[in-house]
């Protein structure tokens, strides 16, 4: 199957264990802005009667659909089974969306998982709860854009008129980057902090969990260049957070004659994340 946009979509924080949902949704609109009073997630009520490009957006082209008058609301549907080596004792399942214009709101298997206010910013939820192992799950996915909101930030997107004009173009509604599911230990790293220390030949650190570590945990850290280890430590980690430096002597900086970069790799128990910096 032609998969859009199949490249790995988070390139700073990479994980292997992912799967990729883009490609064709079902898909309606909703120009009455009724389908939560009509529990669209349910199956019985589903609305969809026709398909789209995930993750491009109902007024490109590209989605399938092009159609570039107003709307304000729009429901997205697709069925998707967890990976076969997905371990339910001892894995998450986390769905990641990389943005969708404007506020989303989601439900896996007619229950709801949460919602996100925001369409240049990526979300993240915990679905593991919501899943089953032994079958297709309905993700469901709600998006509603009221461009005409002065509080809203809208950029450039026109809406005093329906087609591009001037330096105002169309609007954008709904999903318009990957979907896609990440499979991490039932403890995982959720974010790392990087701050280059140059005059003191150093990279300060900061690793958060998920969730609180256990008594002895450790986090790992291997610095690279060229495929050649440079310099590894490991910290004990306390609660949620911990902050470490990693020597970085005679480190061969960056610039745009030398884009030199460094690959860094993080160890945190069973989970595995790379990321680089310079």
């Amino acid at each position: 199957m032609n998969i859009p946009r199949n490249e790995y979509p988070r390139p700073r924080f990479v994980r292997d264990k992912w799967q990729n949902l883009n490609g064709q949704w079902d898909f309606a609109f909703d120009f009455g802005n009724s389908g939560k009073y009509r529990k669209f997630w349910l199956r019985e009520n589903y609305p969809f009667d026709r398909e789209i490009t995930v993750p491009f957006v109902p007024e490109s082209s590209l989605s399938g659909i092009e159609y570039i008058d107003f709307f304000q609301t729009c429901w997205y549907h697709r069925t998707f089974k967890t990976a076969d080596t997905f371990c339910a004792e001892c894995e998450r399942v986390l769905l990641h969306v990389g943005a969708a214009d404007y506020i989303s709101e989601v439900w896996v298997n007619e229950q709801y998982v949460g919602s996100h206010k925001g369409g240049f910013t990526p979300f993240t939820f915990d679905i593991t709860e919501f899943v089953k192992t032994d079958c297709e799950n309905d993700l469901v996915i709600r998006c509603n854009d009221v461009g005409f909101d002065k509080l809203q930030p809208t950029g450039k997107q026109t809406y005093r008129n329906y087609y591009n004009k001037d330096c105002e173009y169309t609007r954008c509604t709904g999903i318009w980057q990957t979907v896609w599911l990440e499979y991490v230990p039932k403890n995982y790293i959720e974010s790392v902090k990087l701050t280059p220390d140059v005059d003191n030949e150093k990279l300060d650190v900061t690793v958060k969990l998920a969730h609180f570590a256990m008594k002895g945990d450790t986090v790992s850290a291997v610095a690279s260049f060229g495929g050649e280890v440079c310099a590894t430590v490991t910290a004990k980690i306390c609660g949620k957070t911990c902050t470490f430096s990693i020597p970085m002597k005679d480190a061969k900086l960056w610039s745009i004659e030398e884009p030199n970069l460094y690959d860094l790799e993080f160890t945190f128990g069973e989970d595995r994340a790379a990321t680089y910096f310079g």
